[in-house]
């Protein structure tokens, strides 16, 4: 009986340490850029770190743009080319220990010269009435 109980014993902390670890590596995700949530830039780039030897899956408005596989330091970066408007980036994760984790971020795409026409725009419209 007493070995039995060692066993059940054994066989949880084993599961309670296998549950555990998978739930640190799901957290273990940091987006090191983009910081905004707006740039005037077509051209965004994008870092952060992961577990190592996870697997980065980058889409772009739902179009996958770029595959990372990460090395042992857990660092990856690449660049996006924006279109005008919301740009909504997601990162599909998979752990090495084969969990798979969504982030997702939003970046608008400023266009600085149509906003500046805009505002010209209404400017002259409050000016008309008053």
């Amino acid at each position: 009986m007493k070995r039995f109980g060692m066993i059940l014993a054994l066989s949880l902390f084993i599961l309670l340490l296998l549950f555990t670890t998978t739930a640190l590596a799901e957290e273990n995700f940091i987006i090191f850029k983009p910081t905004e949530d707006s740039t005037s830039e077509k051209i965004l780039p994008i870092s952060g770190q992961t577990e190592p030897d996870s697997v980065v899956v980058i889409y772009l408005n739902g179009e996958k743009k770029e595959v990372i596989s990460v090395g042992a330091s857990g660092i990856f970066a690449t660049q996006l080319e924006l279109e005008e408007g919301i740009n909504k980036i997601v990162f599909k994760v998979t752990f090495p220990s084969g969990v798979t984790k969504t982030f997702s971020k939003k970046v608008l795409l400023i266009n600085e010269e149509q906003m500046s026409a805009n505002i010209l725009q209404l400017i002259k419209a409050i000016l008309i009435l008053k």
